[in-house]
């Protein structure tokens, strides 16, 4: 399967349909969020087949004619399967977040943030929950007003025992807080996380 991206107009007339991206390898190239600049160019991340594994990708297409910018992927020093669920777009950066494999075998959150106009990585953190289990993010968000980047996804507090974690980070990754809604006698997993105009983050599951 290869990556597709169309653009219709509000009247469902289709203005362009880009290349198909073919990551190159005799594997599956498969899209999990798309975000938009103030420029009109358009985002997709999700996932390509690496050698053997899986790893995170990002492209920026123009979105005036559908045209591929720059695409940018990422293979973890676990070298095992990275991808990236969810991207968001600010002024000067596009963020992606998903779960990257360590070398322990285990599965963090993994979050990068990208210069728009070459799609350079400026800086990538990872977060491992209480249990070092396989945590997950679903959700990238940024505050419109602080810049701040807001991650959530489902972290391990024990087998059996996953939990809601969100992280917030200023502009340059620093983390400015950790949450996790801790309940011992439940199942919790985020399958989706948005944020309003006044930078409040709403995490579903």
């Amino acid at each position: 399967n290869d990556l597709y991206v169309l653009r219709y107009d509000e009247n469902g007339a289709q203005v362009w349909g880009a290349t198909p991206f073919d990551g190159g390898v005799l594997g599956d190239d498969v899209p999990m969020g798309v975000g938009f600049d103030i420029f009109g160019d358009v985002y997709v991340a999700g996932y390509t087949q690496g050698s053997g594994n899986l790893d995170m990708l990002l492209l920026r297409y123009s979105g005036t004619d559908g045209s591929l910018v720059w695409s940018a992927t990422y293979n973890g020093s676990g070298d095992g399967d990275d991808l990236a669920n969810s991207v968001a777009v600010g002024y000067s950066a596009v963020f992606v977040t998903g779960r990257s494999r360590t070398a322990a075998g285990n599965d963090d959150f993994y979050t990068i943030k990208y210069d728009l106009s070459g799609g350079t990585p400026v800086w990538e953190r990872s977060w491992d929950g209480a249990a070092s289990g396989d945590d997950v993010a679903v959700g990238v968000a940024v505050d419109p007003i602080s810049g701040h980047v807001v991650v959530a996804g489902t972290s391990v507090a024990a087998d059996g025992n996953h939990d809601f974690s969100a992280i917030r980070y200023d502009p340059d990754g620093n983390v400015l807080w950790e949450k996790t809604v801790a309940r011992p006698l439940h199942d919790d997993h985020a399958s989706k996380a948005v944020m309003n105009p006044s930078g409040h983050m709403y995490v579903a599951g």
